[in-house]
């Protein structure tokens, strides 16, 4: 049958469903999975300062509708009047019966939800769970949907990049009991582990208990199987939802058109810009890899994706850890006990890592990787493998 991978983050109990054989996905698109769970993404700015109070933009509401999302500025004028009116006689109302706070609460009337400060209007956006509903929310003016895009976009770019500074391993199942890459555990960790036993159910659906491995680990119920995001595909799906709710409303169908391109990510660029040099970091080693010392060419170089051989590749090839050498490759070397196996990376711009990094030593390893790399597609693939993925 052969040995079986699976990605996984052992110490964040977070793994990749479904194991794979190593020969099998180093040399397909696989690896970029490994992209998306550790970029780091660039915040994306501010549409408006948070000063800015809710007046400005109500002069000029654009969508306010009972039962929808839009209507004219003079409708929601009139509703605004409307509920002004209503709230003072309520609250003479209230006066006339409560003859000693009538004078105080006739004099002050009270705070609408459009009449708080935005950074309540923030707060109060950010618990709304579901991004259909802090969409729609949005959609009814301007001044809300600057508010509720701004969350959305974070929201999305909270999806990248969650594997990043986490300790990450490509487990195989034919890793023995005790067996772990060194500094994923501690030695009391290490201990406990030993003497844990696995339940798992053969063929014929008979129960059984063997030594836990750190396969069997990536297996466990407590376990959150997880998967890479990508924000186009995230940004489609919450439009065509919006779509949908709006269906029976062709007012509110158009305005959510009218937002679309603000809604839709066609790539991930917005969040993981494609102008700027991005290199990947061991943050365990303090080692770095650039994009342009593995590229096969400079013009395969997308941002944080590099085409035919990138950043995940050179991941995947040095994080594997078993104990036996089946990987379903022609490789020789010891790709199975990876040499950044249990260590902690990120993918970040440059800008960034010389920022953060002033007066620390980092090493450039990438002249070291990229014949690694070369190494392993060679035996794979014969001398002549550099043309073959070029083209």
């Amino acid at each position: 049958m052969g040995q079986y991978f699976r990605l996984a983050a052992p110490r964040a109990r977070e793994a990749l469903s479904g194991g794979h054989k190593l020969g099998e996905i180093l040399f397909n698109t696989s690896p970029t999975v490994l992209v998306y769970l550790l970029a780091v993404p660039v915040q994306p700015k501010k549409r408006l300062a948070a000063s800015e109070v809710v007046t400005k933009a109500l002069k000029t509401p654009t969508a306010l509708q009972s039962g929808g999302l839009a209507s004219s500025s003079k409708q929601d004028g009139a509703i605004s009047s409307a509920k002004r009116k209503a709230d003072t006689e309520e609250q003479l109302d209230f006066s006339l019966r409560n003859g000693k706070q009538a004078k105080t609460e006739a004099t002050h009337t009270p705070a609408t939800f459009c009449a708080l400060p935005r950074e309540l209007h923030e707060l109060i956006f950010g618990f709304v769970k579901r991004l259909k509903d802090l969409a729609c929310f949005g959609l009814t003016n301007t001044y809300f949907w600057n508010i509720s895009h701004e969350i959305i976009q974070h929201r999305f770019a909270s999806e990248l990049g969650t594997w990043a500074g986490k300790q990450i391993v490509n487990v195989g199942d034919y890793t023995a009991p005790g067996d772990y890459p060194p500094g994923l555990f501690s030695p009391e960790e290490e201990k406990y582990l030993t003497n844990k036993q696995f339940q798992y159910c053969d063929g014929a659906g008979e129960q059984h208990l063997t030594p836990l491995t750190l396969y069997h680990l990536t297996e466990s119920s407590n376990f959150e199987m997880v998967e890479a995001k990508e924000i186009s595909t995230q940004s489609t799906r919450l439009l065509g939802g919006l779509m949908m709710r709006c269906q029976n409303s062709p007012t509110d169908s158009r305005i959510v058109r009218s937002r679309s391109k603000e809604i839709i990510h066609a790539n991930d660029s917005a969040f993981l810009p494609r102008d700027q040099a991005w290199i990947l970091r061991n943050l365990t080693t303090k080692e770095f890899v650039t994009a342009i010392g593995i590229a096969l060419d400079a013009k395969y170089i997308d941002g944080p994706f590099i085409g035919c051989i990138g950043f995940g590749e050179v991941v995947m090839s040095r994080i594997c850890w078993s104990s036996d050498p089946s990987i379903s490759m022609r490789y020789t070397g010891e790709i199975w006990r990876g040499v950044w196996a249990g260590h902690r990376f990120d993918i970040t711009t440059v800008s960034r890592h010389e920022e953060s990094t002033k007066n620390e030593k980092w090493t450039d390893v990438s002249k070291e990787v990229a014949a690694e790399i070369a190494a392993i597609w060679e035996s794979e693939y014969g001398a002549d493998w550099r043309n073959i993925f070029a083209h």
